[in-house]
């Protein structure tokens, strides 16, 4: 059997190498807010700060398709990294945003540095 740390090293090069990077969030949606996904997202403002990345976005109260991080910015979902249906799924979804920040905050952060965006940390 091969050791894990050798299989988790792979892992987080093929997302250095083959994703964009962007910070996941997590959020809670359907008619009763039962269904949960892990997503990446970016502000509707440019020059709006990223809330930390792992965090939960909240539904916008009136505005469609738009995201509220914790820290008040209006978010756009970029993709839907995962979403499950099931009484656990906030935590197992907080989980995957935030072990992908974990493993990745140097490289997201590198990235965000190039581009002279700010990410809130």
């Amino acid at each position: 059997m091969k050791n894990i740390s050798v299989d988790l090293s792979i892992s987080i090069e093929e997302m250095r190498n083959h994703t964009d990077l962007w910070p996941w969030y997590w959020l809670s949606y359907g008619e009763k807010y039962y269904a949960f996904a892990t997503v990446s997202a970016f502000p509707c403002r440019e020059s709006d700060p990223y809330p930390r990345p792992g965090t939960e976005l909240k539904p916008h109260e009136t505005k469609d398709n738009i995201w509220v991080g914790e820290n008040g910015t209006e978010m756009i979902i970029d993709d839907w990294i995962t979403n499950i249906e099931q009484q656990n799924g906030d935590v197992i979804c907080r989980f995957i945003a935030l072990a992908h920040w974990h493993l990745l905050e140097k490289d997201i952060k590198k990235i965000f540095q190039e581009s002279e965006e700010s990410i809130n940390s």
